[in-house]
């Protein structure tokens, strides 16, 4: 692959063949015209808590969707992780993949350390038990070249689904992100999915106040929203494992999304640019 960067701001994106974690060979990369570039490194954010049996899934899925140049940074609390454990064996035969210590306990903690790494370029925030489909992370990358500051993986655009989950909590979050779009306080039709590609030097000058992980994603939509920065979404469908487990009940989620879900509201603004959308079909082959 050819990772010149003819005008500095990306990379030209080739064909090559890619090897699947069992050895087989994964479709060849389709060859882009010498005028398609992608941002010149992506920054993969990807917080863990002892999820090692979703690891091994997690990097197929990287492996097969996600383009160079980038780098994947596992953030973990201690070291006694089992996601860190295990990702160890796979660091020594992928060099885009770094293992991070994070300085605080908590997600909060390892997505600010992410974006800190990251410093400026597009940053993509992955959960690491698989429920995020990565077959529309070129898609979003593109959108991010295209000019826009944040590029959303919506469930609740045509084309998007969750399967799984409690059924309360995705009935709350579809009407948040409706209602929050209908009184154009953001203009993205999923305010709360966490899997989003962000400009890191945007998210580091507003910066994460939130006091619990589930409310990054509204957080820093809504401060995007309010200063009026470009977005984009392309449809996804989450798929949610029925046996993880709840990390945080459904009426602390209300109570720590309420500050931000009031933010967007006083934050309005009506010259807010137009959303580029990007439909698709649903895909079936996450698994």
């Amino acid at each position: 692959m050819d990772s010149r960067a003819d005008d500095g701001g990306g990379s030209l994106i080739e064909s090559e063949t890619e090897l699947a974690l069992d050895g087989s060979t994964l479709a060849e990369t389709p060859p882009r015209s010498s005028s398609f570039f992608l941002p010149k490194m992506l920054t993969v954010i990807v917080p863990v808590f002892n999820e090692a049996e979703y690891f091994p899934q997690l990097i197929e899925q990287v492996e097969r969707y996600v383009e160079k140049p980038f780098r994947l940074l596992l953030i973990y609390d201690a070291d006694r992780d089992t996601t860190a454990r295990l990702a160890r064996e796979f660091v020594r035969t992928r060099p885009w993949l770094e293992l991070v210590r994070n300085g605080r306990v908590g997600l909060v903690h390892a997505l600010r350390t992410g974006f800190s790494i990251a410093g400026t370029g597009p940053a993509l925030v992955v959960a690491a038990d698989g429920a995020d489909d990565l077959h529309n992370v070129a898609e979003m990358r593109r959108l991010y070249a295209a000019g826009n500051k944040l590029v959303c993986a919506t469930r609740y655009a045509t084309g998007g689904d969750q399967t799984g989950g409690p059924r309360l909590r995705r009935w709350l979050s579809q009407w948040v992100s409706r209602f929050l779009q209908k009184h154009q306080a953001i203009p993205v039709s999923d305010a709360t999915n966490s899997f989003r590609l962000y400009d890191a030097a945007i998210v580091n000058e507003v910066g994460i106040e939130s006091r619990h992980g589930s409310t990054v994603a509204l957080e820093l939509t809504a401060k995007f929203a309010a200063r009026c920065d470009s977005m984009a979404e392309v449809p996804t469908t989450r798929k949610v494992d029925e046996g993880a487990p709840t990390r945080l009940g459904l009426w602390k989620r209300i109570k720590y999304s309420w500050e931000w879900f009031a933010y967007a509201l006083r934050h309005r603004r009506q010259d807010q640019r137009p959303l580029a959308k990007t439909h698709s079909t649903r895909h079936s082959s996450h698994v």
